[in-house]
């Protein structure tokens, strides 16, 4: 029995300490992979938050002068979708409902109050709404005014007056006269909280009484608005100038989104808008 020995009080501290090394091992591993994988799941969160707000920025800035005559630099015609040209604003005109009309050029003359239409789907009467018109054989003939009223009986009231701009003279005799609806869309950075918003003065010139602004991201630390002209050459004075504007036909957007609980982690993307409608 005398041969026969237990675990020293040396070997039981020895024995503890190797099992708590082992311990806090597993546990630092575990807790350093769990962490790794919250990051990793927050990094994708905010890149499906990133491809997000591009799909809200991309196909819609895209429209941009949908539904004017195209810019046309080599005749010395800008185009007119864009209005404002800023770093972290932009501001263009587009027919994004698609709500189109016909007058026959005949009909048009500078004494005219009421232009003669073949459809009024789409206006509403009583309603100021934005439009734009032109000569179909000849777009440098061509204006845009807020439309006061729509009569029901297929008629588009001028509301009276000559401010300079109805008269869309010369006109090709027998050639449609297109008439297009279209808004006033505004995308904004606003820094200091954080967000991207959209504003859009849902086609009517009521001074702002019926916009609606919306907030297409969250948590945004950087969004800025570059822009190109046809050759691919950067305009670089922001905010753009008139003639500037004209020449614009791709817009790069840069987006950067933040966690809103770990500041240092970023999400970061980048990409090309060609505007199609703005011309050559």
């Amino acid at each position: 029995m005398k041969n026969e020995k237990g675990f020293t009080l040396l070997e039981m501290l020895v024995a503890m300490a190797i099992s708590i090394f082992l311990l806090a091992s597993i546990i630092y591993v575990f807790t350093k992979q769990s962490s790794v994988l919250q990051d990793e799941n927050s990094n994708v969160q905010l890149r499906d938050f990133a491809r997000l707000a591009m799909d809200e920025l991309v196909p819609n800035i895209r429209l941009a002068g949908y539904g004017f005559p195209p810019g046309n630099s080599s005749i010395g015609r800008p185009a007119r979708g864009i209005t404002v040209a800023g770093a972290t604003t932009l501001t263009y005109r587009a027919n994004v409902d698609d709500i189109s009309t016909l007058a026959n050029a005949d009909s048009i003359a500078s004494t005219d109050e009421f232009i003669f239409v073949g459809d009024t789907t789409g206006f509403t009467a009583g309603l100021n709404q934005n439009v734009v018109f032109f000569d179909t054989n000849d777009p440098t003939q061509w204006n845009f005014y807020p439309l006061i009223g729509v009569n029901p009986n297929t008629t588009l009231d001028w509301a009276g007056g000559n401010p300079n701009g109805f008269d869309i003279r010369p006109v090709t005799a027998g050639v449609p006269v297109v008439i297009n609806r279209y808004h006033i869309i505004t995308y904004n950075f606003d820094g200091g909280n954080q967000i991207v918003t959209i504003t859009d003065d849902n086609s009517t010139d009521d001074g702002g009484g019926d916009d609606t602004t919306t907030t297409v991201a969250n948590n945004v630390s950087d969004l800025t608005f570059s822009y190109f002209d046809a050759n691919g050459n950067p305009l670089s004075v922001l905010p753009l100038n008139a003639a500037d504007r004209g020449d614009v036909r791709k817009i790069r957007i840069s987006i950067t989104l933040v966690d809103d609980l770990e500041s240092s982690m970023t999400a970061s993307l980048r990409t090309n808008v060609y505007l199609r409608n703005m011309g050559t």
